[in-house]
């Protein structure tokens, strides 16, 4: 006897069928991987780092990427494994940002493909460190002025470049900059022939990727007082590459004096000497010889004096007794002293004239170079130069 299938049971061997056609493997599950992103500092240049992390707890390899406005990293990550990267911003101070995050894992024969995005935050970082570095005080007398002068040396040991100052209670000097690992040495004059001790700091700061950072680093100045020497050593003091005392002038030391003296009235006669200076014209007082003659002529007060302020001599001021007030113009002055001077005609020395105050006047920013003395040429003389007045101080001699 046959037996034949209901129509329902037909219909359901024939969805079973159906089912198990059609699904070789089961629908895809979201990628088990998990991801994370932090910042960090770079500890050897103090800029900041995005760092990206994934761990795949699948049993097959997973392909990862970290997108982010500092670049893009990617990988494939075995199962199983972990994955760890960081991405330089090149930057010492960021903002709190995002980073794009994609997984995708591929079809197995149980499971379907996969893919998941995410955006996942990572927090302001600041990885810029205030200014460091290492810094000393001091201070010295300044041979041109007698004022103390104020001292400041820094090294940078950060990673960026500082601008330095230093800060004194007289005052600060002007502003530096200073590589990493570089140093600066800071000035400040003052006006004081006498300073206590005293304390101040240095500043150094730095701006980086919008943000001002600064440090103060302590420092203290030791006490000082000037003591200008009021003599002039025969043997050390006077200006060699000035001297012009020639084969047949002399000179010698004689008591607390200098005894000059030439042997005739030749171009050879002379004996001319010069102690460095620098001076402003408006404050060398009324310089003035003190002289004891023994025979002969009288020497005359020379002033090198740099006229514009350049740095460079560009004429001798002679002052003789017989010219009064007026100081005359040595003809190798340039022409444009000459042609700027106060008075000119004859019957003063040169063509060129006037007193200290009228060449003051003449050139505001005139600094005396050096000051001394001239006996000849051609001038046949025997004394005795007891004293050299100059800035308000006479000078006498030693050897």
């Amino acid at each position: 006897m046959k037996k034949f299938l209901s129509i329902a049971g037909v219909a359901a061997a024939t969805v079973a069928l159906t089912l198990t056609a059609a699904s070789p493997a089961t629908a895809a599950t979201t990628p088990k991987t998990s991801t994370s992103v932090n910042t960090t500092c770079n500890v050897t240049t103090d800029k900041v780092l995005v760092a990206v992390y994934a761990e795949n707890t699948e049993s097959v390899p997973v392909s990862v990427k970290f997108v982010t406005d500092y670049g893009t990293k990617s990988a494939t990550v075995a199962a199983g494994a972990r994955y760890y990267q960081t991405l330089e911003t090149s930057k010492g101070n960021v903002a709190s940002g995002k980073v794009a995050v994609s997984v995708y894992r591929g079809a197995t024969a149980t499971e379907a493909a996969a893919y998941s995005y995410t955006e996942k935050a990572f927090p302001e970082k600041t990885c810029t460190q205030n200014p460091i570095g290492t810094a000393n005080g001091g201070s010295y007398i300044n041979s041109s002025t007698g004022k103390i002068a104020l001292t400041g040396y820094f090294t940078n040991k950060g990673k960026d470049a500082v601008s330095v100052r230093l800060l004194t209670p007289k005052g600060e000097s002007a502003a530096q900059t200073v590589e990493p690992g570089k140093s600066a040495y800071l000035v400040v004059q003052t006006t004081d022939a006498t300073t206590t001790d005293l304390a101040g700091s240095i500043r150094a700061y730095k701006y980086i990727d919008g943000k001002g950072l600064s440090s103060l680093f302590p420092v203290t100045f030791p006490g000082r007082t000037s003591v200008v020497p009021t003599t002039i050593s025969v043997s050390s003091g006077f200006a060699k590459g000035l001297s012009d005392t020639r084969a047949t002038g002399h000179k010698e030391l004689k008591g607390t004096g200098l005894r000059i003296w030439t042997e005739g009235a030749t171009s050879t006669d002379k004996v001319a000497e010069y102690v460095f200076t620098n001076t402003a014209l408006s404050a060398v007082g009324t310089p003035a010889l003190d002289y004891t003659p023994t025979t002969g002529g009288k020497p005359g007060y020379q002033l090198v004096v740099d006229f514009d302020g350049d740095g460079q001599s560009d004429g001798i001021l002679v002052g003789e007794d017989v010219y009064g007030q007026n100081w005359w113009l040595s003809n190798s002055a340039t022409a444009p002293v000459k042609a700027a001077a106060p008075h000119t005609g004859g019957g003063f020395g040169s063509q060129w004239y006037g007193t200290l105050a009228e060449w003051s006047a003449a050139f505001p920013n005139a600094k005396v170079a050096a000051y001394g003395f001239s006996l000849g040429s051609g001038v046949l003389g025997d004394g005795v130069l007891n004293s050299i007045t100059f800035a308000g101080k006479a000078y006498t001699f030693v050897q």
